[in-house]
């Protein structure tokens, strides 16, 4: 089992010099374009809204409207152009702080994010996340819908994306700062692939009163010396049943990709795997119970197949509106050359809101955890604080 930090998962496909140059011509097409931006408090300077129209403070859990703002890219139902220069730009900063038993203690920098996009036209609208630090895009597509009343459209996205169902029913439903192992820090031997990374491609979808459904063809990511895309391609596809009026429901995620192991210029081995799980969370104003179940497979060429299998479950209380209190549980089993390696994580915190305004808005979050592994036992804290303005 490779276990890192969930930002190491995000592998990188570009230099650091091109994505410099992607955002800065994003950026320049978004100005030149004089249309609107969001980062969460830009769109509520736009539509005179609250942060709480999208997202439950202190938790930053998705509602049933940002649910479906989210869904539609970044936009509300009718929504067109504006030339507002107010409303182009927001940002956020986010301080993490790991205390883990034999690891560094060091103080990390804060990261910080630009996010720009919001309509350019009718059907057309884009969105940038770009964490200035590490100049890396988290993401950056191109996203067209077409609507037909208030519960019915479809959408095309291209550019740097990733599953919706992963951030409306795994990262997104969270109140905590750290991520379910089995989204962000699994992989099974050299592959490196989590559910929740982002990468190029296009995909559509489509929403019909509850059901949400999606599909697309992206590239994979390459690891120097362990893992290479190369000519093959990833596809994905998924289905959401919501409750009507809530983000409660279920959803269904399969993926099927392909690497080439090894180290190209000594040998290589195929690997065709496949990732497949069901998601699932009942959400009221005081409380959520959220989870999934998630098994996978890969084929590599003369070896037997690897599997794994695993799966969280998190509860989060909300007896006042300045705090959410939460439990997690994380079981993940793979196999490995050595047998099977079995990884079992509880988690206990509290997500404080620190302050919140139509334009700006923080909260804290405080982790304790317990990780079981390989016959090893490692306690951690986190200490997580995020701004965003």
């Amino acid at each position: 089992m490779n276990s890192t930090h969930k930002g190491d998962m995000r592998m990188r496909t570009a230099s650091n010099f091109t994505r410099i140059a992607l955002w800065a011509a994003s950026a320049a097409f978004v100005l030149a374009s004089a249309v609107p931006a969001y980062g969460v408090p830009a769109w509520s300077r736009r539509y005179g809204a609250p942060c709480g129209l999208c997202h439950s403070y202190p938790s930053l859990q998705l509602t049933a409207d940002g649910l479906d703002f989210y869904r539609r890219g970044h936009r509300l139902k009718n929504d067109t152009y504006d030339k507002d220069f107010t409303h182009l730009l927001s940002s956020h900063v986010e301080w993490e702080y790991n205390l883990k038993e034999g690891e560094s203690t060091a103080f990390t920098r804060p990261d910080l994010h630009l996010h720009a996009g919001g309509a350019l036209s009718p059907v057309f609208s884009v969105y940038a996340d770009a964490n200035v630090n590490g100049t890396d895009l988290e993401s950056i597509y191109l996203q067209a819908t077409k609507e037909w009343g208030d519960t019915t459209y479809v959408t095309a996205r291209g550019g740097k994306i990733s599953p919706t169902i992963i951030r409306n029913y795994g990262n997104g439903l969270m109140a905590s700062a750290s991520a379910p192992s089995i989204l962000t820090d699994t992989a099974l031997g050299d592959n490196p692939f989590t559910p929740a990374r982002d990468s190029y491609g296009v995909d559509v979808a489509g929403r019909w009163n509850a059901l949400f459904v999606q599909a697309g063809v992206i590239n994979g990511d390459n690891i120097s010396g362990q893992a290479a895309v190369n000519n093959h391609k990833d596809v994905y596809a998924t289905a959401e049943l919501t409750l009507p009026g809530s983000v409660s429901g279920v959803g269904l995620y399969a993926y099927r990709g392909g690497y080439d192991l090894g180290d190209p210029t000594v040998t290589s081995l195929f690997d065709r795997y496949e990732r497949y799980g069901v998601f699932a969370n009942f959400t009221r104003d005081k409380f959520r119970i959220a989870g999934a179940y998630l098994v996978g497979t890969d084929r590599i060429q003369t070896q037997d197949d690897r599997k794994l299998h695993g799966f969280y479950v998190q509860g989060d209380v909300h007896p006042f509106d300045w705090l959410v209190s939460f439990a997690r549980y994380d079981d993940v089993t793979t196999e490995g050359e050595q047998g099977d390696d079995r990884l079992r994580k509880g988690t206990l915190g509290c997500s404080f809101r620190v302050y919140e305004s139509d334009v700006t808005g923080g909260r804290l979050v405080l982790e304790v955890s317990r990780k079981q592994e390989a016959g090893v036992t490692t306690n951690a804290a986190l200490f997580n604080v995020l701004w965003a303005f």
